[in-house]
């Protein structure tokens, strides 16, 4: 466990400091700008180099990157310090014979009562043994294993939603007369888009049966617009980096800026295909009133037609 903690406590301080750094310059970035194009590019951007901070962090701990400034393997200290050290002449054989032989001696025995003064007592001999404890208590690790914790939670938080959006596609019903990608299902809140290798536009019963056919190329041009900017491949993105970055505070701010650039341009998008703005602002307030709308939630990962309040409100 300690040296799980060596390795990952490392890691964790720079993948925080590398992609809190990352997330600060995109937030300023993003909010000097008034354009919800460059906002999108900026913060699709900004999310995915976060997450590639992290990787990065990783990969000194087990890929070994060689430098090409280095010739070869470098010569052991141990061995420099050797050679530096002066050698004493080697003593030819003759010299051995001439030295005379020292006669051995018996071993000079101490009075006893020398030794009884150099052998401490029992008390003095405990005193001399014990040291002074030292408290190493360090919150790092507990910390570390919380990050850890709370990160994993999301992530799976991440997963379980990209599972149920799976699910809702296999329960869904194909609708070929609207699209090949368009399909209904019954418990949905409002019309959303998902997928990254099969795009899926997915659409409740309710309101495939009672909006009109303008409504329907409204909602269609909305949630094509998202697909073909990719918005799904940034949701994912940005979930993997609210799982790295939840405790930068500037993170937050520049995800719901990102998800309201997406919004400003897919809601452009849905007034080219014909019709008056201020129509199609009265049937995005209309979906926002829906009691599925208020009831029930959009799955993770998934782009909906209506968000928040707040954020309809920006954007009608």
């Amino acid at each position: 466990m300690s040296e799980y903690f060596a390795q990952a406590g490392p890691w964790a301080g720079h993948t925080a400091a590398a992609g809190a750094a990352v997330l600060l310059i995109g937030w300023i970035a993003a909010s000097r700008t008034r354009s919800p194009a460059r906002k999108q590019q900026i913060g699709a951007w900004t999310v995915r180099a976060s997450v590639l901070t992290a990787v990065l962090c990783l990969l000194p701990t087990w890929l070994p990157i060689a430098k090409p400034w280095d010739t070869g393997r470098p010569e052991p200290q141990e061995s420099r310090a050797q050679d530096s050290v002066p050698r004493a002449p080697e003593v030819s054989a003759s010299t051995v014979d001439v030295i005379p032989v020292v006669a051995e001696f018996p071993p000079v025995e101490e009075p006893a009562s020398s030794r009884s003064r150099l052998v401490p007592s029992g008390n003095e001999a405990v005193a001399s043994v014990e040291t002074p404890v030292v408290s190493t208590f360090s919150p790092v690790p507990g910390l570390v294993a919380l990050y850890f914790a709370i990160a994993s939670g999301l992530l799976l938080h991440l997963a379980a939603g990209h599972w149920a959006l799976a699910r809702m596609r296999r329960r869904a019903e194909a609708m070929p007369e609207i699209g090949d990608c368009v399909f209904v299902a019954d418990d949905l809140a409002s019309p959303i888009c998902f997928g990254i290798l099969r795009p899926t536009i997915l659409l409740p019963r309710s309101l495939a049966e009672s909006a009109s056919r303008a409504e329907i190329r409204w909602i269609v041009a909305h949630e094509l617009d998202h697909l073909h900017r990719g918005d799904p491949r940034t949701a994912l993105w940005a979930g993997v980096a609210r799982a790295l970055f939840f405790f930068v505070p500037w993170y937050w701010p520049l995800r719901r800026s990102l998800a309201l650039a997406q919004e400003h341009l897919a809601d452009a998008a849905a007034v080219a295909v014909g019709g008056r703005p201020t129509e199609y602002a009265e049937f995005l307030v209309s979906l926002a009133d829906r009691p599925q709308s208020r009831s029930r939630r959009t799955p993770l990962a998934a782009v909906a037609a209506v968000g928040g309040r707040s954020d309809l409100f920006r954007r009608v």
